[in-house]
């Protein structure tokens, strides 16, 4: 038996580094109020100088907000405008936003060609450790 295994190039866009979340082993998060949010246009210039280089794949690697936070929905939508600027400019999107509903993941299917989520939001035991 023969295993395949392949490979995306890919670039990372991160909408905002900032997340509610403080879990123990994360370098990656900023406090609430200390990062802004990538810009639309700031993406567009990105993914505009990667086309025609070998990168086919844009992640979308967010920090997280909410669920109940009042700016959850524009956090979405963003994520969103991301996405499908990311595929109508020939890249194949794949996020990575943390924690979504059910109604958020069936609206971003439309954009994404993949999504993914972090495997300690998995379980009560990882909830109540590294992801406090």
């Amino acid at each position: 038996m023969s295993r395949i295994v392949t490979y995306s190039p890919s670039h990372t866009l991160v909408p905002t580094y900032e997340c509610f979340n403080r879990c123990s082993y994360c370098n990656f998060r900023r406090d609430l109020g200390t990062d802004g949010w990538l810009s639309l246009d700031k993406a567009k210039e990105i993914l505009t100088a990667l086309q025609g280089s070998e990168i086919t794949e844009i992640l979308i690697l967010s920090g997280e907000v909410h669920p109940l936070a009042a700016n959850r929905e524009l956090w979405f939508r963003h994520i969103y405008n991301l996405a499908a600027l990311a595929l109508n400019m020939g890249f194949y999107p794949h996020t990575n936003a943390g924690i979504l509903t059910f109604a958020e993941m069936e609206k971003l299917k439309n954009v994404n060609l993949s999504m993914g989520i972090m495997l300690e939001q998995m379980t009560v035991t990882l909830l109540n450790t590294v992801h406090r």
